[in-house]
């Protein structure tokens, strides 16, 4: 179960609590399911939004014939009472279509929590979520029109997994499609978005794939096939390959493949893209204050120390060169750098724009700052990582990244990344630890 033992000094829901214990979940799920039977459940993932609501991932064991357990997953929302009435989202979004799930009803209310929970793949954030769920309406779409799965032809049959799950925000599907020539199988992975900012995702994706360097090999991504702008499903090529942080963790070759990493960055922060202008310095300044402002409202007990840092942030911002905007990928960690048989791969551009490099870089080697707090890395593998990333990255950018930058931009991602991110997700044990890694940063300034 999730570990709530250290809440915002600013909580709302202390029913959070009883909604994390199994068997109080259990007690208040079971009137709304009819027959089947709720054996457990667990709270997969807390985002809580500081001064707003709070969205919970739950999944929940239900106990069928011959005493087999199966999961189904739910997506839930708390709203503070002065925001909005819960009873009345209820009420309205029953109003709406929802696809029966395998257990109970699509929509539970339950109003000793305020709590309305949609059963999975309901979601109402992610329009596109039930035609993913479903394999054999995935199937009948790759049969209708295989060119815009990547297909040569119509497939035969269909496999399915889902890879990730963000309630009201995204979500992932592999499918394994059976070719009818030689049984073979073709690969496609699928991503449902909120709205029609996916659609801008798949133009960047084409930009990148149809540039010159990506024509060289530079910059590797998957193929985008095609954007589905009904129900906001973007179609690319499936990635065989291990994620860098799957590497890291077995603590092999980080350093020397993070050379291949920082120059495959350069070249994409070389390529000349028409995309929207946005992650500027300017604009990563303004987040630090509003972020550094809600961690010191919701933990005053570190107040004064994220006053003083967000202080010398600001200071440092002032006194770094004039940077160039470049095309920049915007999320730039572990998870979403790929090792694949054709070379480092970078996937997932929801974010990208035209920012500043510095961005991307400071976003590499804040995660590496990231597994040493978690005792994933040893310092030395950190600081010999770190440095042969940023060496490799300034030798082939057009615009090399200064040190000072780097650790700037490094030391605002420990914050508004890895700090927040914990706040967001009701996890403060290390807080303090990430606290003093940003401020060993920002004395080097």
């Amino acid at each position: 179960m999730t570990n709530f033992k250290s809440m915002p000094e600013e909580w709302h829901f202390p029913q959070l609590r009883h909604i994390n214990d199994a068997q109080q979940l259990a007690h208040q799920l079971q009137p709304h399911v009819g027959e089947a039977h709720v054996a457990g459940s667990e709270i997969d993932e807390v985002y809580y939004e500081p001064g707003g609501g709070c969205k919970i991932s739950l999944r929940v064991r239900f106990k069928v014939a011959s005493e087999r357990i199966e999961e189904q997953i739910y997506y839930g929302r708390l709203f503070p009472k002065k925001w909005r009435n819960p009873a009345e989202i209820y009420a309205r979004a029953q109003r709406q279509n929802h696809t029966p799930p395998k257990f109970g009803p699509p929509l539970i209310f339950i109003p000793e929590w305020e709590l309305v929970l949609w059963a999975f793949p309901n979601d109402p954030g992610l329009p596109g979520l039930p035609i993913l769920a479903n394999p054999e309406r995935v199937l009948a779409l790759a049969q209708a029109a295989p060119e815009k799965f990547g297909l040569s032809q119509p497939p035969i049959s269909i496999r399915a997994e889902m890879t990730k799950y963000v309630p009201h925000r995204r979500c992932g599907y592999l499918y394994h499609f059976t070719q009818p020539h030689n049984h073979s199988e073709a690969a496609v992975y699928a991503k449902a978005y909120r709205d029609r900012k996916g659609n801008d995702v798949y133009d960047c994706m084409k930009q990148i794939w149809e540039h010159e360097a990506s024509q060289r090999g530079e910059v590797i991504i998957p193929q985008p096939y095609s954007y589905d702008t009904e129900h906001n499903i973007l179609w690319q090529e499936a990635l065989t390959g291990r994620p860098l942080s799957k590497l890291a963790e077995a603590r092999k070759d980080l350093p020397a493949v993070a050379r291949e990493v920082g120059c495959r960055l350069a070249a994409l922060h070389n390529m000349r893209l028409n995309l929207p202008q946005e992650l500027t310095l300017e604009y990563q300044v303004n987040k630090l204050g509003q972020y550094i402002a809600a961690l010191a409202k919701a933990y005053q007990q570190y107040a004064e120390r994220c006053n003083i840092l967000h202080s010398k942030l600001q200071a440092g911002a002032a006194q770094l060169e004039a940077s160039l905007v470049a095309p920049i990928h915007a999320s730039f960690k572990f998870s979403h750098t790929f090792l694949t048989d054709r070379g480092i791969t970078f996937i997932d551009f929801d974010g990208a724009n035209l920012g500043d490099p510095g961005h991307d870089v400071g976003s590499f080697v804040a995660y590496l700052y990231k597994m040493e707090v978690e005792q994933k890395l040893g310092a030395d593998v950190v600081e010999q990582t770190a440095a042969n990333f940023c060496e490799a990255y300034n030798q082939a950018a057009n615009s090399p990244i200064s040190k000072k930058r780097s650790d700037w931009f490094t030391a605002s991602h420990i914050i508004v990344s890895h700090i927040y991110k914990s706040l967001k997700r009701l996890d403060s044990q290390q807080l303090g630890q990430f606290l003093q890694v940003a401020e060993d940063l920002v004395e080097k300034l």
